[in-house]
C-alpha cells in the first residue's frame, strides 16, 4: 500500500493560514480516483519558521487526520478542489 503526501497549497504559508489550493489538487482526486484525507499539522512554524531548513528548536507537533474524501468521476476539478479546501478550513 502506498500513501502520497502532497501540500496542495504549492507552498509552506508564512503566516501558518491555510493558502489557496492549486487546481490540480482536484484533479488528482478525480483523475487518480483517490481518497483525499485532510491533515492539519499544527506546531511546525515554531520549530521551523517558514524560510528555514534547519529546525530552530525542538517542540511538539500535533497532526490532526480527518476522515477521507470520496469523489466522483462526475464532480470538476474545480468542485473536488473546493471540497478538499472547505474540509481544511474546517480544521
Amino acid at each position: 500500500n502506498i500513501s502520497v503526501v502532497l501540500f496542495p497549497e504549492g507552498k509552506v504559508s508564512e503566516t501558518g493560514e491555510l493558502l489557496p489550493l492549486k487546481p490540480g489538487a482536484g484533479l488528482i482526486a478525480i483523475e487518480m480516483g483517490v481518497s483525499i484525507i485532510p491533515v492539519n499539522i499544527i506546531g511546525s512554524q515554531t520549530i521551523c519558521p517558514y524560510g528555514k531548513l534547519v529546525p530552530r528548536s525542538r517542540g511538539i507537533v500535533e497532526i490532526i487526520f480527518e476522515k477521507p474524501l470520496v469523489f466522483s468521476r462526475k464532480e470538476s476539478y474545480t468542485q473536488a478542489t473546493e471540497r478538499i479546501t472547505e474540509a481544511l478550513k474546517k480544521m
